[in-house]
């Protein structure tokens, strides 16, 4: 068995070098558009394991704030902009803006030089 528990170059080549040892593997985000499984369910393959990507909960995240904050008109989501899975964020918490009737303020962390 190989663990690539590194992210997703790891998983990679993991997979380029085998098609029949185990690869278990823990990415950041989606195995499946990145092409590294299937589906999430029947990965498939040799690969199997643990994703930590959550982009698409973020619809979940602002619905429980608004709820949390009813009159709250404008909300502001804090992002780190070195993390690629801020531009798959976007676009789910645009369409939850949308839909709950608030305005959106992404702000990138002046930490990491970008503001």
């Amino acid at each position: 068995m190989i663990v690539a528990g590194a992210g997703e170059p790891v998983a990679f080549a993991a997979k380029a070098a085998t098609s029949t040892i185990p690869i278990v593997m823990v990415v950041g985000s989606d195995p499946v558009k990145e092409g590294l499984v299937v589906s999430l369910n029947r990965p498939g393959g040799n690969a199997t394991g643990a994703t930590v990507y959550s982009y698409n909960m973020e619809s979940k995240r602002l619905g429980l704030l608004h709820e949390a904050v009813p009159a709250a008109k404008t909300i502001a989501v804090l992002v780190n902009p070195a993390n690629p899975a801020v531009e798959l964020q976007r676009p789910d918490v645009q369409e939850a803006a949308t839909r709950l009737g608030v305005k959106v303020v992404i702000c990138r962390c002046a930490r990491c030089g970008r503001v």
